[in-house]
């Protein structure tokens, strides 16, 4: 997801060097960006003071004249990088009562710390006008004792291939044919795994009792026996019996040998498009949320589309980076306050706030709340 938490600030923290420092080497470790094959003809290194762009091959190209106010550098920027958006509104203030105090100390780092804080707001972000109050997002856990206790659901996406046939076999003892049969004639001799290679499992209430595990998985059969897994077997997303004389795409709605569209049904469980936008997580925690229970959801570097539920409930969904916590806007141009200003020009927005403001705000407010 491109809004996740991870990639905005890793948007904002860019934005803010490229404002300071102009592009940097990644070896500085405060932006994403690599100018391998810039290293053979210029000599890159890290900028130690904010505001030195003499290090970089790249830099911002507007420059304050030193007679500007604070007014005129906020009407460039606006023009610039927001179409004009920022009249009038309530960030314009906002940034103009942080910025005019510098302004006697350096124009130029008054009109970095502009720049950087237009750069954080809904009104740059978007093509909308933002409707917003004055006070920042404040995000937190539910304060109510809970009805129940706590239970988690982990679901673990392996986005590579797996051969399914071949890691849960039928093996024999069934009612009405013999399944094992059917299956290697189904793949051949050559695809099919010998009874001797497969780990025995036994269950009950289907057409037959004992299956096979793949022998590479010994820890999936292991915990079956300990009843500690569970297979869903034939489960998918075909909606009718189809051959392979069939029109895929026409008669199921979606293309089932697509690595892609796989995953997407995976996430979305909803291959007739019943209710488009959510995931098959985000409605099991609808209906978790609808009977008064407490939810929400973390997601680890992807699938936020399988936790998408019914705005109604609002249910909780915060991202969890694989990374390191970085070290955010280091060298700051405002000193250890830019997270806070950022808090507030995302503020709380109004009943009639824009879809896509509203989207972007709330997201900025829920990474930050997560990188604390």
């Amino acid at each position: 997801m491109i809004l996740s938490g991870d990639n905005i600030l890793t948007l904002l923290d860019a934005s803010y060097s490229t404002t300071k420092f102009g592009l940097i080497d990644v070896g500085c470790k405060w932006t994403s960006s690599s100018f391998i094959d810039w290293r053979h003809y210029y000599p890159f290194a890290c900028p130690d003071t904010e505001g030195d762009t003499s290090k970089s091959p790249a830099v911002m190209s507007y420059v304050s004249l030193p007679t500007s106010s604070v007014d005129e550098i906020i009407d460039d920027l606006d023009l610039l990088l927001t179409a004009g958006r920022l009249q009038g509104s309530a960030n314009r203030a906002i940034i103009r009562s942080i910025v005019e105090p510098m302004m006697s100390d350096s124009v130029d780092k008054a009109t970095r710390a502009a720049q950087q804080l237009v750069l954080s707001t809904p009104e740059y972000h978007s093509t909308s006008l933002p409707r917003k109050v004055d006070s920042p997002r404040v995000i937190t856990g539910y304060t109510e004792k809970p009805k129940a206790p706590y239970k988690a659901v982990v679901v673990l996406m392996l986005r590579g291939g797996c051969d399914s046939w071949n890691m849960l076999v039928p093996k024999g003892n069934c009612a009405t044919a013999d399944a094992y049969e059917e299956y290697v004639e189904a793949r051949g001799i050559v695809h099919a795994i010998p009874k001797n290679n497969l780990l025995n499992i036994t269950t009950t209430d289907q057409d037959c009792t004992e299956f096979g595990v793949n022998e590479n998985l010994p820890i999936v059969a292991d915990l079956y026996n300990q009843n500690q897994a569970v297979f869903f077997a034939n489960a998918g997303t075909v909606t009718k019996p189809l051959t392979n004389k069939d029109n895929w795409k026409k008669e199921n709605g979606f293309r089932p040998f697509a690595h892609n569209t796989m995953q997407e049904m995976f996430y979305t469980g909803d291959p007739k498009r019943e209710d488009i936008g959510t995931g098959v997580m985000g409605r099991m925690l609808d209906t978790l949320n609808n009977q008064g229970l407490q939810t929400s959801a973390n997601n680890v570097n992807s699938g936020m589309t399988m936790l998408s539920g019914d705005p109604t409930y609002s249910n909780p969904v915060f991202t969890v980076s694989t990374k390191d916590p970085a070290v955010l806007n280091q060298k700051p141009t405002i000193d250890n306050l830019m997270e806070d200003h950022v808090k507030v020009l995302n503020g709380i927005g109004d009943v009639d706030n824009s879809l896509l403001s509203e989207q972007w705000s709330s997201r900025v407010a829920s990474a930050l709340f997560e990188h604390e």
